[in-house]
């Protein structure tokens, strides 16, 4: 079941997992349309070639980063997607925890037919939808 605390920030204006990569997209395609200036910002990532040498599988994008090698171009790419993925999952958690969202309900969704709510005479809890009133949890 999906996390509808993160997923339905996006219909409350703030931050969601899908917004998170249209941008982490967009800052890479700007990254690489540096190339069309001559400008080589990517040249360094990890890219692979076939499999017929295992000293030469591996490889930098970019010719102007050849001293970098294959592990290095690895372990490179490794790290910057490290960091900037983990920003992403720290602005994920800041904005699920934003005061707003912070004691936002349960995850069912807030016109589900489930949706239960306490009855203020009994400790029973009663449904919003009268077709599951006479049911019984």
């Amino acid at each position: 079941m999906a996390n509808t605390a993160l997923s339905s920030t996006a219909s409350s204006g703030g931050l969601s997992e899908d917004w998170l990569a249209v941008w982490i997209g967009l800052l890479i395609f700007v990254l690489a349309l540096a190339g069309l200036a001559g400008i080589d910002l990517l040249g360094w990532v990890v890219t692979t070639s076939t499999w017929t040498d295992l000293t030469r599988a591996l490889g930098t994008a970019s010719k102007s980063y050849a001293g970098l090698g294959g592990s290095g171009a690895l372990i490179a790419t490794y790290v910057v997607l490290l960091v900037v993925l983990t920003a992403g999952a720290a602005a994920l958690k800041s904005a699920s925890l934003s005061p707003s969202r912070r004691f936002s309900g349960s995850p069912t969704p807030a016109g589900s037919p489930a949706t239960m709510q306490s009855s203020p005479l009994s400790h029973r809890p009663t449904f919003r939808n009268s077709a599951l009133a006479g049911r019984s949890g």
